[in-house]
């Protein structure tokens, strides 16, 4: 992401940036096992159709 900012809000507006991305991430992470799949899926299959 580019900003125009200049260099005492350079660092505050990275680490916003920073924390942000953790946050989303940890949001993930709490899906992590809850999710179940269907073992029948095959993901190769829609490859050969192109």
């Amino acid at each position: 992401m580019a900003f125009n900012l200049n260099k005492s809000n350079t660092v505050l507006a990275k680490a916003l940036i920073k924390y942000i991305q953790r946050r989303k991430q940890r949001g993930l992470l709490a899906l992590f096992g809850k999710i179940e799949y269907d073992p029948n899926y095959d993901h190769k299959q829609g490859r050969k159709k192109r």
